[in-house]
């Protein structure tokens, strides 16, 4: 399993340590001739990193998913599987859909989110074969 940082994992991780250090500070765990410089950049981060993560979740990456969700760009390998195995899980359901028994259309015929998902799920079997 890989662990993708990206910029919306580090303000998220300034967030927590933002909390943490704010906890310390209402608990007494910080000696009290610290405690009045630690509080401001403590809200300082705390504000800096909410403000970031807000903003991230309401652009969109270039294919059209949330910024604040990881994003790669489609490779054309990836492309290329999940078009195979579309049409191989659609060769092998006689063309309709197993769940609902209606025709399923072709890989060029799918609308972009479909489209989408099944390159997830071909990065997705990649991922666990490495």
């Amino acid at each position: 399993m890989k662990l993708t940082l990206n910029l919306s994992t580090l303000y998220q991780a300034l967030v927590w340590l933002a909390a943490l250090c704010g906890a310390a500070l209402a608990q007494g765990l910080v000696p009290d001739h610290y405690r009045p410089y630690a509080a401001i950049p403590v809200a300082l981060a705390a504000g800096v990193a909410s403000l970031k993560l807000h903003r991230a979740a309401g652009s969109l990456n270039p294919d059209g998913t949330p910024a604040a969700l990881p994003y790669a760009p489609d490779l054309p390998a990836l492309a290329s599987a999940a078009e195979a195995a579309y049409e191989a899980y659609r060769a092998q359901a006689g063309g309709r859909s197993l769940a609902l028994g209606v025709e399923i259309p072709e890989w060029a015929e799918l609308a972009p989110a479909i489209q989408q998902a099944w390159r997830a799920a071909a990065a997705g079997a990649k991922a666990a074969s490495e």
